[in-house]
C-alpha cells in the first residue's frame, strides 16, 4: 500500500513539474481521435551525423554512412535549434548519431542550444573526447551524457564495438567527466547504456554495480535487436552470434530476474519493472515481441503496441530529412521547410494505417 502511495505521489509530482507535457499528451490523444494535427512532439532527436568511428556488429548505420557529404552545416543546425526553441519552448533535445562527437562542432552546438534555453542530452560511444575536454561539456551546459558500455570485460566490449581500446577510453572518459563535475560542484545526469545479449550476459550485474559504485545516475538497458537501419526480418535472431541460446539463454533469463528484483529494491536502473519483465519475455519469445522491440515500446503497460506517432517522436537526420517513425524514409528538408511545418504536414499514419503505415507497406504512400 505504501509503495502505491509513493508511486502516486511521484506521478503527481511529475505532472506538477511539467504540466505542459501532459497538456500536449492530451492534444496528442485528441489528434489520434480526430486526425487534426494539433500537438507537438514529445521527443526530438537530432542525428548530427550518421558516420561513426565504431564498427559495431549490431548496427548497420556505420556501414551505410562513410561520408559527410550533404550533412547540415553548423549554421544549418543553429537555425534548426533556434526554430525548435521558438516552437517548442525549453525543450529537451537529444543529440545522436552515428557518433555525434565526430562532428568537431558538436560541443559548440551543445553550447549554442543551451544558451538559447534548450536542454541538451547527448548519446555517445564515449571514445572520442579526451578527459581534458570534459570541462568544455560542463561549461557548454550539457544536461545529460549517455555513454554506451556493454561490459566491464574490456575484451567483450571492444569486440562488440569493433575497436581495440574502446572500453578503456569510454570508461576513463566518463569517470573523468564525473570527477570534473565533483571538483566544480556542477550537476549533469550521467547514464550508462548497455545492450543485453547472450555475449555479455555474465557482465551485466557487475556493470550495474560499477554504475552505482561510481555514483552515476542510472544504467539503461536495451535488449539486442536486429541491426539498426538494417533489413526488417522477424527471424533475424536465428543467424545472430550474439543472441542467447542454450546455457546463455538460461543465464540471460537469470540476469533479467536479478535486474527485476534489484529494480524493485531501488537499484539505479532506468527501465521500469514492466519493461524489464517484457525484455525477459522477449528473450524467451523473440518473434512475438519483435514489433515492440523494434518500436521501442517494451516499456508500455499491458504490452500495448503503440505507434511512435502516438507519443510524438520526431527525428531530424544529418542531411536535413525529418521522420516521425523509424520505418519511414526522410521527409522534406529542414533547410527548405522548417521542422514545425514538416511536423504539421506529416503523414496521417494513425488515421489510415492500412494505407499509410511505413512499417507494413512497401509503397511508402504519403497522406
Amino acid at each position: 500500500m505504501e509503495s502505491k502511495k509513493r508511486g502516486l505521489l511521484m506521478r503527481l509530482k511529475s505532472v506538477l513539474n511539467d504540466p505542459k507535457y501532459y497538456f500536449n499528451r492530451l492534444l496528442q490523444e485528441a489528434e489520434i481521435q480526430t486526425g487534426i494535427h494539433c500537438s507537438k512532439p514529445s521527443e526530438v532527436w537530432l542525428k548530427l551525423t550518421e558516420r561513426c568511428n565504431c564498427r559495431c556488429e549490431m548496427c548497420d548505420i556505420w556501414r551505410q554512412n562513410s561520408s559527410a557529404d550533404g550533412e547540415l552545416t553548423p549554421r544549418d543546425w543553429e537555425k534548426v535549434l533556434l526554430g525548435l526553441r521558438q516552437w517548442l519552448g525549453k525543450k529537451h533535445i537529444w543529440f545522436t548519431g552515428g557518433e555525434p562527437f565526430l562532428r568537431k562542432d558538436c560541443i559548440d552546438l551543445i553550447r549554442y542550444g543551451s544558451s538559447i534555453g534548450l536542454s541538451i542530452a547527448v548519446i555517445t560511444n564515449g571514445i572520442l573526447l579526451r578527459p581534458d575536454q570534459m570541462r568544455l561539456l560542463i561549461e557548454g551546459g550539457l544536461k545529460e551524457y549517455h555513454v554506451s558500455i556493454d561490459s566491464m570485460d574490456s575484451q567483450i566490449h571492444d569486440n562488440l564495438r569493433g575497436i581495440k581500446g574502446a572500453h578503456k577510453r569510454a570508461s576513463e572518459n566518463v569517470l573523468a567527466l564525473k570527477g570534473a563535475l565533483n571538483r566544480n560542484g556542477k550537476k549533469m545526469k550521467i547514464v550508462i547504456k548497455t545492450i543485453i545479449m547472450g555475449y555479455n550476459a555474465d557482465g551485466v550485474i557487475p556493470l550495474l554495480e560499477w554504475t552505482e559504485k561510481n555514483d552515476f545516475n542510472e544504467i539503461k538497458f536495451q535488449a539486442l535487436e536486429s541491426n539498426l537501419e538494417g533489413i526488417n526480418d522477424v527471424n533475424w535472431f536465428k543467424s545472430s552470434p550474439y543472441w542467447p541460446t542454450g546455457s546463455k539463454l538460461e543465464k540471460t533469463v537469470e540476469v533479467m530476474d536479478e535486474l527485476i528484483s534489484k529494480k524493485r529494491y531501488g537499484a539505479r536502473i532506468y527501465n521500469s519493472v514492466g519493461e524489464l519483465e517484457n525484455m525477459k519475455s522477449y528473450f524467451l519469445d523473440p518473434v512475438s515481441y519483435y514489433s515492440m522491440v523494434q518500436d521501442h515500446t517494451l516499456g508500455n503497460k499491458a504490452n500495448i503496441i503503440r505507434c511512435q506517432n502516438v507519443i510524438g517522436w520526431m527525428e531530424i537526420l544529418s542531411r536535413g530529412g525529418l521522420r516521425v517513425c523509424r520505418h519511414m524514409p526522410p521527409q522534406g528538408d529542414v533547410r527548405l521547410i522548417g521542422p514545425r511545418k514538416l511536423w504539421m504536414n506529416r503523414p496521417k499514419c494513425l488515421q489510415d494505417p492500412s494505407r499509410v503505415c511505413f512499417k507494413t507497406n512497401t509503397d511508402r504512400i504519403n497522406a
